[in-house]
């Protein structure tokens, strides 16, 4: 009677990565050279049939949610992001950048009717 009778089970072990604490602060990725880097906390976890049963597996980690970069927290220090420019840029005395002129978009060109186009 239950000869015909087939289950199918779905196991993953996938990664799920959440932010802590750390000290807040965004820091530059060295993949996208965005500032969106922050400290996380990555948990490897047995699913059965897509409910996730216990974590089996942690690290902190460095993780970028631009482009999901990650590395160890301990091998390695991204720089942190900042509005200001590094020490070595200096703006010299009286130089002013030069301005751009205002976008201006063309005219569009005049319509050309061809004689006995569509309805004829």
């Amino acid at each position: 009677m239950c000869d015909e009778c087939c289950i199918c089970l779905s196991v993953g072990c996938p990664t799920k990565v959440s932010p802590s604490g750390g000290d807040g602060q965004a820091r530059i990725c060295p993949r996208c050279n965005n500032g969106s880097v922050f400290q996380a906390k990555s948990q490897r976890w047995l699913e059965i049939c897509f409910l996730p049963l216990f974590p089996f597996k942690n690290k902190e980690v460095w993780s970028c949610h631009i482009c999901s970069w990650q590395a160890e927290l301990g091998t390695f220090q991204p720089l942190i992001a900042s509005t200001f420019p590094p020490p070595s840029f200096q703006i010299q005395p009286g130089h002013n950048p030069p301005m751009m002129s205002p976008y201006v978009p063309a005219p569009p060109p005049p319509a050309v009717y061809q004689p006995g186009g569509y309805g004829k």
